[in-house]
């Protein structure tokens, strides 16, 4: 976004949204189960940068087949990531494609990883 001036009028109230550009986004994985939504725990997701630079994030779900984070974002317009699964929940099947994710300034995101 391009910076903006602002004219500030005595005894007027105006309203401004202001968005650190550079605050980390929160990113919320969920696991389940392909064929009935339930939820899988113990899936072990690794989170890349797709940019090559950063540092990768390895997260697993929990009983509720959930696991969060805080994304580092280096840009306005958001940092893209990959989240790729590294263990499968016990008795499912390894699904090692990839899942796109943007990461937008002070932005939540969702990323859904489905297993057989």
């Amino acid at each position: 976004m391009d910076d903006r001036d602002v004219i500030v009028t005595p005894g007027a109230d105006t309203p401004l949204t202001i968005i650190d550009p550079f605050k980390p986004a929160d990113l919320l994985v969920k696991k389940t189960d392909k064929k009935t939504g339930k939820p899988l725990a113990g899936a072990v997701i690794n989170i890349t940068p797709s940019t090559g630079t950063g540092t990768a994030i390895t997260l697993t779900t929990g009983k509720d087949g959930t696991a969060t984070a805080k994304l580092p974002v280096s840009s306005r317009q958001g940092t893209p990531y990959t989240g790729t699964e590294t263990r499968a929940p016990a008795g499912y099947e390894l699904d090692t494609t990839p899942v796109r994710i943007t990461a937008k300034p002070a932005g939540k995101t969702t990323a859904t990883f489905t297993n057989t």
